[in-house]
């Protein structure tokens, strides 16, 4: 029997880049690449204590766990200023670049987002400022257009208040996959719900988000860790916490619920 082929494995985390060992999992050609968002201070909204510390988590998370289903994985974390608008939508057009149709990108967010006339849906990464709202914010459709244009298969993962009017809706259709292209969304809340964290812990999202690519989510016990089982332990733990105060809303089409995002 052959064995598992070493390869390097690149991460990117505050400017600097790190090479390790990973083993990639037989046939698997695939990257993986990781674009892992917290903005924990603002200048005219409260800030947030620990939305910096959960996008390292979340992007250290997927780079321990992710090894072996992927030939390469390749994490970048921006935090607080330097995820501003600007940079956001830089990190993205890269995205868009580098992937091809048999990879699989996931972007996280964990920050202040809004839902307000005439703006609608949209996040406020860093530098966001109230009185140049237009300048700095990333509305939903500019959001959305970003994470479309990447190919492969796109999953993103949004830890913010009122990510139900992302879509208009708190229960939005799923669209069938194109050719080249798929993405599902699993998003924190419902159109009118808030997220809860604190100096000591994180949102339940993201709480439950961390215990399932760790293992909690596997659900069969086969030692893998697929998309759909991470929707179906998300929707039911999130709620199950916060005791259905708040729900997470999930759009994943059917060809990507086997994917497995984690190999814990």
């Amino acid at each position: 029997m052959l064995g598992s082929l070493i390869v390097p494995v690149f991460a990117w985390e505050r400017g600097r880049w790190e090479w390790r060992d990973g083993r990639a999992a037989t046939g698997s050609e695939a990257v993986l690449r990781v674009l892992s968002v917290g903005v924990s201070h603002y200048r005219d909204q409260p800030c947030l204590s620990y939305a910096v510390r959960d996008a390292r988590a979340v992007a250290k998370a997927f780079r321990a766990h992710a090894e072996g289903l992927f030939s390469r994985v390749e994490v970048q974390v921006l935090t607080d200023d330097q995820a501003n608008r600007r940079a956001l939508l830089a990190a993205f057009q890269d995205l868009q670049r580098q992937a091809s149709p048999g990879d699989v990108t996931v972007i996280y967010y964990v920050g202040h987002a809004g839902n307000d006339e005439p703006i609608g849906f949209y996040l406020a990464p860093g530098r966001y400022h109230d009185k140049f709202w237009r300048q700095t914010m990333l509305n939903a459709t500019d959001f959305a257009h970003a994470w479309e244009a990447i190919p492969g298969r796109v999953i993103v993962l949004l830890d913010t208040c009122y990510t139900g009017a992302l879509w208009e809706t708190d229960e939005p259709s799923v669209e069938p996959s194109e050719p080249g292209h798929a993405e599902a969304v699993l998003a924190a809340t419902r159109t009118k719900e808030g997220t809860k964290g604190s100096r000591f812990w994180s949102g339940d999202f993201t709480q439950v988000l961390l215990q399932a690519l760790a293992g909690a989510a596997d659900a069969d016990g086969d030692g893998r860790v697929t998309l759909g089982e991470l929707e179906s332990h998300l929707v039911r733990r999130v709620s199950a916490r916060r005791e259905g105060r708040q729900h997470v809303i999930s759009v994943v089409p059917a060809d990507l619920r086997a994917l497995a995002v984690a190999k814990p």
